[in-house]
């Protein structure tokens, strides 16, 4: 049976909750891993994250980037936090 989603409803959602939700971890192209701090509201793909590895593997209170206005800085994946020890909860207390 084929189920249709409202097309305006599925936008609004995509767009509260982004295509990366907020706690998400990302790795990115310079080899550090950021965490998804809010989303952005000109670019769903592209939210504002906070570096917390840095490319050696080592946990890092990093810099902020939003990645609409760093072009130079790319997402390559998503992974899991739990990979690197991390706890995203941690960074929203």
């Amino acid at each position: 049976q084929n189920r249709l989603f409202d097309p305006i409803l599925a936008k609004v959602f995509t767009q509260l909750l982004g295509i990366y939700p907020v706690g998400s971890c990302l790795e990115l192209d310079t080899g550090e891993v950021a965490i998804v701090m809010r989303q952005n509201p000109s670019t769903i793909d592209l939210p504002i994250v906070k570096v917390i590895v840095d490319g050696n593997n080592n946990k890092i209170d990093g810099r902020t980037v939003d990645l609409a206005v760093d072009t130079s800085v790319k997402i390559v994946r998503p992974t899991y936090p739990q990979l690197f020890g991390i706890n995203p909860a941690v960074y929203f207390v």
